[in-house]
């Protein structure tokens, strides 16, 4: 494509992922801009603080729900485009002079509030069937950036740099100096500074992570950054995701494509041995759900599955990477409510049953084939906090000496 407007009948004939993605990697470039917007008159400093906040919000809900499309991360973007919406008519309301032909405080307010509303109408186009309809136009250097991400496949287009390898271009730095930019500096914006550091990276933060903080309630965002830096820390402590070293990464996602065949036949038939699981222990306890202490097993199989077709192209280490860490972060969701059920109050004994008879998932060799593909796909050696877990439901586990030489598989391809 030679110019945007060909983009724009290109972008017309995408499926609702496309264009969704597209958009909120274009939004989120613009982003720096309204961070690093001069404070003068109307906008001043809390009116900045509270604009950039709003942005960060609905690009997070407008994420979470392209990435998860459930009624809650719904309604958590509609919440978040009403409440920058009435952001944007105070700030103009605050700022009338009366005088529309010579209002100062508008020409402060109304390039910033320009860069909200589009970050709001991409919440609310997100929930949509159709998606986003019609491609934003942003400055021809950001339209530069489109036509490149029209180049590069879906499924590796979220993990490709949102700049490309080269990072942020020099005019943006130029335009939007980090000195100048609101998040740069301060603890209440250190979440945000790793959540925007991941997008440039093509290293998105992890989506469950991400999902959690969009779906805050709109009463804790009113209460400003600092407060919303005190919620998102204890949801990353509850949250209980490791910090994988990003070379520790990068050189298992080499190992696993270096082992093509290998990680296709691990990884597949897992997947299909948890499904199979799945199914039975439904059908024998005749219920429609499986224990909250063990819902986080249905999110693994699709995982699995697309690991191991991405391993069998050299060129996918990118999103090979983001997805070892996906993986790491479901099996410590896995781990962490199996530690909660542990704790947790059976005074029902309908309950009791319910967790205590998950034990008939684990068939013999089930859970050490799992946890042996969880270390081999990921490089995680340690899964003794895992295995410990299994004795919540009633099933001893066997010792990490036992299961380690016997059950983990071997790293090369015959």
């Amino acid at each position: 494509m030679e110019s945007f407007e060909e983009f724009e009948e290109w972008f017309q004939r995408q499926g609702k992922d496309v264009r969704n993605l597209i958009s909120i990697r274009a939004l989120i470039r613009e982003f720096p801009l309204l961070d690093a917007a001069e404070i003068k008159l109307a906008f001043d400093q809390k009116a900045k603080t509270r604009f950039v906040l709003a942005a960060l919000r609905c690009l997070t809900a407008a994420g979470s729900v392209m990435v998860n499309p459930s009624p809650e991360t719904q309604k958590a973007a509609r919440a978040a485009a009403q409440a920058a919406d009435r952001m944007v008519t105070d700030a103009f309301a605050g700022g009338d002079t009366g005088d529309d032909l010579a209002n100062p405080n508008y020409e402060a307010i109304h390039p910033n509030a320009e860069i909200l509303r589009r970050a709001l109408r991409l919440a609310t186009d997100v929930l949509s069937e159709d998606g986003v309809k019609k491609a934003i136009r942003p400055t021809a250097e950001m339209q530069d950036a489109m036509l490149a991400d029209s180049e590069v496949e879906f499924d590796k287009l979220m993990a490709t740099p949102l700049w490309g390898i080269a990072g942020e271009p020099e005019w943006l730095s130029t335009d939007a100096p980090h000195a100048h930019r609101l998040t740069a500096s301060g603890d209440q914006w250190r979440f945000w500074r790793d959540w925007y550091q991941g997008f440039l990276d093509g290293k998105p933060l992890d989506w469950e992570l991400q999902r959690r903080v969009a779906l805050i309630p709109d009463e804790d965002w009113e209460k400003g950054p600092e407060h919303i830096a005190e919620l998102i820390e204890e949801i990353r402590n509850e949250f209980g995701a490791p910090n994988l070293d990003p070379g520790h990464v990068l050189e298992q996602a080499k190992r696993l494509a270096a082992t093509p065949k290998t990680t296709y036949l691990i990884a597949s038939q897992t997947a299909s041995a948890i499904e199979v699981s799945i199914h039975d222990f439904l059908n024998t306890q005749e219920i429609n759900q499986l224990p909250d202490c063990l819902t986080p097993l249905h999110n693994l199989p699709p995982l699995l599955r697309s690991m191991a077709q991405h391993a069998q192209d050299a060129e996918r280490i990118k999103v090979l990477e983001a997805e070892i860490e996906n993986l790491v972060s479901e099996v410590a969701r896995l781990t962490k409510a199996l530690e909660e059920a542990k704790s947790k109050p059976l005074r029902q004994r309908a309950a009791e049953t319910a967790v205590l008879t998950t034990v008939a998932i684990a068939t013999t060799g089930f859970w050490s084939s799992v946890i042996a593909t969880i270390s081999y796909m990921t490089g995680v050696e340690d899964i003794a906090t895992l295995l410990e877990r299994f004795s919540v439901i009633g099933q001893e586990p066997p010792s990490i000496e036992q299961l380690a030489p016997q059950q983990l598989p071997k790293t090369t391809d015959v």
